[in-house]
């Protein structure tokens, strides 16, 4: 199964197709089959797909020489400084994987929390839906629910994980006891929307993408 995938990107990607290439690298880097068996990275073919997207001035390419570079993926050394300026240049450039990434980099190192939210804003805006995700709980803390309502819906709009894990917060927000949402405890509980959170929840789990729009 995995090997047929890799068939099918493959052939998409000798056609110069983008989401294709973007998937090559990440599995030629990062290889997981569906039991969750791990496989030895194929650098080379990481590092080809990755010279392709460069060649080609792709925006998404800094990302890619980014987790090259940060992580020693794709037979490059490890450069952590020089990744990270790979990334700001892929953020400058709007990849909205990036600019996600780069506001858990604050988050995480730096503790700049505004920084972050502003790079959430840049992400969420361009349909990034862990982005959306995280920014609803920079909003609620804030007590703008009504934007936080709204960023969730859309996240869960966009898909990926993160549009799943918001489906769950939404089922909550919409639910009687509104589990770990108190902040919405004035928003009248409905069974029906409580009901179709929960439905989408399942149905975005497992997907395997952080977010519906990685571009």
């Amino acid at each position: 199964e995995f090997q047929d995938m890799i068939v099918l990107y493959e052939a998409a990607a000798s056609k110069g197709h983008y989401q294709a290439i973007n998937n090559l690298y990440l599995l030629y880097t990062h290889v997981q089959g569906s039991t969750g068996i791990m496989y030895n990275p194929l650098h080379n073919r990481a590092r080809k797909w990755l010279h392709y997207g460069l060649d080609k001035n792709w925006a998404m390419a800094n990302y890619w020489l980014f987790d090259a570079l940060y992580e020693g993926n794709a037979s490059y050394r490890r450069n952590p400084q020089l990744g990270l300026a790979y990334l700001q240049k892929a953020v400058d450039l709007g990849v909205p994987l990036a600019q996600y990434e780069l506001s858990l980099i604050y988050r995480n190192q730096t503790k700049d929390l505004k920084t972050q939210e502003l790079l959430l804003g840049c992400a969420s805006k361009q349909g990034f839906s862990a982005a959306m995700k995280q920014l609803s709980s920079f909003k609620a803390i804030d007590g703008d629910l009504k934007e936080s309502l709204r960023l969730m819906h859309n996240a869960v709009r966009y898909g990926g994980e993160s549009g799943g894990e918001s489906a769950l917060r939404l089922s909550h927000v919409y639910g009687k006891t509104k589990a770990y949402m108190k902040e919405f405890v004035s928003t009248p509980a409905d069974p029906v929307l409580e009901a179709a959170y929960n439905e989408l929840y399942t149905a975005l789990t497992g997907t395997g993408t952080k977010s519906g729009n990685p571009f």
